[in-house]
């Protein structure tokens, strides 16, 4: 079933157990009615060795996996993806107290075609081992529901090398950056010199990222969004989102000189101090001297 995505506990103490091209569930139990008001359960305190886990549906491509840890709890029950087969998932349980899994973005959802296309990450097709759940600074899917107005929002984030540099753009799978190598000097002194390649710089890579959001109440995809955020925070009836784009510092330091009262001719010496703590910033700017 590929490697394990992550383990998530669910409704009824069960555990979600995700692989790149299935899910299991375990721990859960069976429901018993009793003549008194509440039910009694069956089950044990061994969760990997107990009874079976259920199996949502056994298929020759598989189905339901997981190639992200992304998983979004709401009241209605987990949002899932599985980018490789373009399926979003919710996960609910049904009257029968059995979690029954919904393609949200199945046959006739509007966004069938859609999703089946450009959910897959496309930059797997020139780098089969690139990273792609790291959504925060890179490559993933991450999501945040919103209470407000009972809507799922979902962003994709995903590059494509632009045509010209397809061959000359390499990705270490250690370091997970992207290069380019580029040789100086001449034979036999020879030196490579490395140079690392931003996913945001749309001199080398094309962004193929995209928002759409799910509106739970009349069960149907409502919009595309044009932002595309690295991350979401998710508040009572609100939410945060962001980019990762550090900070971007400009100012000018400057020193006022009182204007002098007689009319002799004075040396100005520019003092310029900048206090405080730099986190990977660029300060531009100019010293000037606002002498009259």
């Amino acid at each position: 079933y590929g490697k394990l995505v992550s383990l998530d506990g669910i409704q009824n103490k069960a555990i979600l157990a995700r692989f790149e091209n299935k899910s299991f569930l375990y721990n859960t139990m069976l429901t018993i009615n009793t003549s008194n008001p509440q039910a009694a359960y069956l089950g044990n305190s061994s969760l990997f060795k107990s009874a079976p886990p259920i199996d949502f549906a056994e298929t020759n491509l598989g189905f339901m996996g997981a190639q992200n840890k992304f998983l979004l709890k709401i009241p209605n029950g987990q949002v899932s993806i599985d980018a490789k087969r373009g399926q979003i998932f919710l996960i609910s349980m049904n009257v029968y107290g059995r979690h029954i899994p919904t393609d949200l973005a199945g046959f006739n959802s509007g966004v069938n075609r859609f999703i089946t296309d450009h959910l897959p990450f496309e930059i797997l097709k020139y780098y089969p081992t690139a990273d792609i759940d790291n959504h925060f600074n890179g490559i993933g899917i991450h999501g945040v529901y919103d209470s407000k107005y009972d809507r799922i929002i979902i962003s994709k984030l995903d590059y494509i090398p632009q045509i010209e540099y397809r061959d000359k753009i390499k990705y270490d799978e250690i370091l997970k950056k992207y290069y380019i190598e580029n040789t100086v000097g001449t034979t036999p002194l020879q030196t490579v010199i490395r140079t690392y390649i931003e996913l945001t710089d749309i001199q080398y890579f094309c962004n193929k990222s995209w928002t759409l959001s799910f509106n739970m109440n009349t069960g149907s995809w409502i919009s595309f969004h044009s932002y595309i955020p690295n991350w979401y925070i998710a508040e009572n009836n609100f939410f945060y989102s962001g980019l990762n784009e550090g900070c971007d510092l400009e100012a000018i330091a400057i020193q006022e000189i009182p204007t002098p009262s007689t009319t002799t001719t004075t040396t100005t010496v520019l003092n310029c101090n900048l206090a405080g703590e730099a986190f990977d910033c660029t300060l531009d700017g100019t010293a000037v001297d606002v002498t009259p």
